[in-house]
């Protein structure tokens, strides 16, 4: 028999978002606040360059922040941050997310960050899809994840999030 684990995860919304996604739950193809052209251009090069044998899609996913043992894994420099401040810190914008474990993925933002500079300088080519095979080496399912291997994770959820899995924490 299979047993599916429940856990949780943080998703930041914009505040114009929330009552809408508490009534719909979250669409993966959604933009959400990714507005900045350059980071929606390389989750499209990701894509087109894709080299996972993993069903899962930069485009078409819901991105959240990894939560273990209390602390939540911060995308921007990879601090741990106890969750009691992580929630008082996005106080009026911040969802909670139950999630199976074995359907969601933990990509390397600095894997990322390395495509999405190497695109804006304008690198040449073979670099660039160097880094966006490295970037697809680096994803692993969550289940599997070990919290070592990765500075800064954030995690992937290639499927809608229902309303019922939907939980505004502020």
């Amino acid at each position: 028999m299979y047993t599916i684990t429940m856990s949780y995860a943080y998703h930041i919304a914009s505040k114009k978002d929330l009552d809408n996604i508490l009534r719909k739950g979250i669409d993966p193809t959604d933009s959400g606040a990714k507005t900045d052209k350059l980071i929606a251009r390389t989750d499209e090069y990701l894509d087109a360059h894709k080299a996972t044998s993993f069903n899962i899609s930069r485009q078409a996913s819901v991105y959240a922040y990894v939560v273990r043992d209390g602390f939540v894994y911060d995308i921007t420099d990879g601090k741990k941050i106890a969750e009691s401040a992580f929630i008082c810190e996005h106080a009026g914008e911040l969802l909670r997310l139950e999630i199976a474990t074995e359907r969601c993925y933990v990509s390397d933002t600095d894997a990322f960050d390395a495509v999405k500079d190497a695109l804006q300088t304008g690198n040449d080519t073979a670099t660039i899809e160097q880094l966006a095979g490295h970037y697809w080496d680096r994803i692993v399912p969550l289940d599997t994840f070990d919290f070592h291997s990765v500075r800064r994770p954030e995690l992937m959820i290639p499927h809608a999030i229902k309303p019922r899995a939907v939980t505004k924490v502020t």
